[in-house]
């Protein structure tokens, strides 16, 4: 469990630190870039409500809760991960692509779970999409609507998975970071499935990784 706390907390974490030094690069400049300042300040805020999103979750999974599952706007969720994930794109030079269905229906998930999903999932196929020449650092992410769930997904240009490693990767403490502790997918896999969902991983051919989750959609919400 606090593996997994610290796993979690410490992508919001990390990029509240690298807006802070966005925010005072700004703030340094002659005449200071108070809109960017701002703009920095906005993702800041954004990233501690994740973080206290995340240890708010925590208490509830430490006390046999279940999740909080409530009828969401699906894109508007994964917009929101985007933004906060934008400026750290740039400093890779990954150009990322969205292709979000219009017209969704409500999903019907815990919000903060599925964000959490969506970020963990961004952050992996950035730090694999750094990994390969700039020409290649290209990150498409895509919802659509299959039956009755609705469904993201993330296709990265990185070095991709091993041969035959499409489940191994979700299982705990299986990692091919160096530095991983491979615990971020099985903990992703935990929430999706929990939230009545399925994550899986495939190639991604000429090369990368294309990682993709499903959650239920609101019955009787109607389209948002």
């Amino acid at each position: 469990m606090t593996t997994s706390i610290a796993h979690e907390l410490n992508q919001p974490l990390a990029a509240i630190v690298t807006s802070g030094h966005a925010c005072q690069r700004w703030m340094e400049q002659d005449p200071p870039q108070l809109d960017k300042a701002r703009q920095a300040l906005q993702r800041i805020l954004g990233d501690a409500d994740r973080a206290s999103g995340i240890i708010a979750r925590v208490r509830k999974l430490s006390k046999g809760e279940p999740a909080s599952t409530r009828p969401f706007v699906f894109n508007a969720a994964v917009r929101e991960v985007l933004a906060l994930s934008h400026a750290e794109m740039q400093r890779l030079d990954i150009a990322m692509r969205a292709d979000l269905a219009p017209g969704l229906p409500l999903a019907l998930a815990d919000p903060v779970q599925v964000q959490q999903v969506i970020a963990n999932l961004v952050l992996n196929a950035m730090e694999a999409t750094a990994l390969v020449d700039i020409a290649r650092r290209t990150i498409l992410v895509e919802s659509l609507q299959q039956a009755d769930k609705l469904v993201f997904r993330i296709s990265d240009g990185g070095p991709g998975l091993p041969a035959g490693a499409q489940e191994q990767v979700f299982e705990p403490f299986w990692t091919t970071k160096h530095e991983g502790i491979g615990v971020g997918l099985s903990i992703s896999r935990s929430i999706v499935e929990a939230n009545g969902g399925h994550i899986w991983a495939e190639p991604h051919a000429p090369g990368g990784a294309v990682f993709t989750f499903s959650v239920p959609v609101a019955p009787g919400e109607g389209e948002a």
